[in-house]
């Protein structure tokens, strides 16, 4: 807690606090997130790939880690907080929050002003910046500017085909396009008895087609969706899936990816929405849900064919499409079983439905 360590963004603001977690330096996007729990599930969302999470509620790690809430193996880049607990307090924790960063390799820094550095990615925009337990230089800074995340996608998928059975029978077999799925969005589809099948993000369709799949999961993940648009296999990959009338649902960039596809475009916001209450609304159902989400990039432009279904309630930005006939359904956030009324898992039974269609 009295090494010190340094964020410098990349206009030049630099923040000094205190070094945790994995020592050394540490480059990325920086974004802040709103949400009050959860940190493991947010230090291991592979939304978060090389970008430095910044925690807006000041305390951090009171009730410890354990070794079952990670959502993949992938991590943030770097982690930000107010302040971190020390001595959790928990009948599942197993270590601390200090622990896990070491563990993971995650360069940390707390004890700094966390209000202030959102109000700055707020009204700036995320932008890059660099945590790093040694008196930064001019090179340290440079390399900050420079810093791109490139392609994630190899980073994030899996390399090979993974099968994974759901313990209620498996009634429907599911292809799951691995762009870097968290595991929740597996264990929703297990609840509504589906095999998954996670494969690479560069399958092809031809290796989808016609064999033993009821449906196609596109799933969320890290970077610029437009990047889509330099691998044009992948877009033909999923206008071809489109086109052959195969029940699709995209989550989080999958949703992006299917709008470009199909001739739409898309932007990055200016800060994100990454938060666990992220306000929804349905049009179809005229309802307000509270969503879960961590991304940077919207559909600006949808298709032709496209039909709006969900719109953010804070700006207005689009966070669902159907199209027309075809029996796809995209959207922003991840539906999630709560077991109250902001539950939004009808949206993953609406994609059941659309399996039973056209079966």
């Amino acid at each position: 807690m009295n090494k010190k360590a340094w964020l410098i963004l990349a206009d030049g603001t630099v923040f000094e606090g205190n070094a945790f977690g994995a020592s050394g330096k540490a480059i990325g996007e920086a974004v802040f997130t709103t949400v009050m729990t959860g940190y493991q599930e947010t230090l291991t969302n592979p939304n978060y790939f090389g970008q430095l999470v910044v925690q807006t509620f000041p305390s951090i790690g009171n009730y410890g880690v354990n070794d079952e809430d990670n959502n993949s193996e992938h991590c943030a880049s770097g982690y930000i907080v107010r302040e971190y607990c020390e001595q959790p307090s928990n009948f599942r924790s197993n270590g601390t929050i200090d622990g896990f960063l070491k563990k993971r390799g995650i360069v940390g820094i707390c004890s700094i002003d966390t209000r202030s550095l959102t109000r700055i990615l707020r009204d700036k925009g995320s932008m890059n910046a660099g945590i790093t337990d040694h008196e930064p230089d001019s090179a340290f800074i440079e390399d900050i500017k420079a810093f791109s995340v490139g392609n994630p996608l190899p980073k994030v998928s899996v390399k090979e085909p993974v099968h994974c059975e759901s313990l209620l029978g498996g009634k429907y077999n599911i292809a799951l396009i691995d762009y870097g799925v968290r595991l929740s969005t597996i264990e929703l589809l297990h609840k509504y008895n589906c095999d998954v099948t996670v494969l690479p993000y560069n399958t092809k369709a031809e290796d989808i087609i016609g064999k033993k799949y009821n449906g196609v999961v596109l799933s969320d993940g890290p970077g610029d969706p437009a990047d889509f648009l330099k691998n044009p296999e992948l877009l033909d990959t999923v206008k071809k899936l489109f086109e052959a009338k195969i029940p699709l649902l995209g989550i989080g960039l999958g949703h992006l990816v299917t709008a470009l596809a199909l001739g739409g475009k898309t932007a990055k916001l200016k800060s994100g929405h990454r938060g666990a209450n992220q306000p929804v609304v349905d049009l179809e159902l005229d309802r307000t849900f509270l969503t879960l989400q961590s991304h940077g990039y919207v559909v600006e432009t949808p298709p032709e064919t496209a039909k709006i279904t969900h719109v953010n309630a804070n700006d207005r930005t689009c966070e669902g499409i159907s199209y027309g006939g075809a029996p796809v359904l995209t959207l922003q956030f991840e539906p999630q079983t709560l077991g109250s009324k902001n539950d939004t898992s009808h949206l993953a039974e609406k994609f059941i439905k659309l399996i039973k269609i056209m079966d």
